[in-house]
């Protein structure tokens, strides 16, 4: 008798936290600056944790909301950002112009990760989990749509 949540949450839980590294790696091979690094991070840290706790053991609709709409409109500024430096695009002082390949393949990776977590919270196994509150099912007699 196997008891949890479904699979699409814990999807969800491995895709979050890897683009989380992945940021974290891609900020500092890019910026380089340590204390920066650090002093930005944790708070950033703390803000990931928070969105991680409400998403995935509160099972919170609001912060589901967010973290969807916030990996819509990251993916959107990430979007227009690589437009702007390919087409050499003059918008906002040149401030999106000059993204470095490491950049670009970080911002690709991330922001894929990103969308692939917030899918991961609207399938029918976490629509089901969001409904029951983030009940914890016995597999063995788990409603249908939910696996192990």
């Amino acid at each position: 008798m196997a008891i949890g949540r479904p699979k699409s949450i814990v999807w969800f839980e491995w895709l979050f936290w890897i683009s989380f590294v992945v940021s974290y790696v891609g900020d500092y091979v890019v910026e380089g600056s340590v204390l920066e690094f650090i002093i930005a991070d944790l708070l950033t840290f703390g803000i990931a944790a928070l969105f991680w706790y409400m998403i995935t053991r509160q099972s919170n609709d609001v912060f589901k909301w967010i973290y969807t709409v916030g990996a819509i409109v990251g993916l959107g500024i990430f979007g227009l950002a690589l437009t702007a430096n390919v087409i050499k695009l003059d918008f906002l002082d040149n401030e999106l112009l000059g993204m470095s390949a490491s950049e670009i393949v970080f911002g690709i990776v991330v922001n894929s990760l990103n969308i692939a977590a917030a899918i991961c919270l609207y399938l029918q196994p976490s629509r089901e989990w969001f409904e029951a509150q983030g009940a914890v099912f016995d597999w063995d007699d788990k409603p249908p749509g939910v696996v192990k």
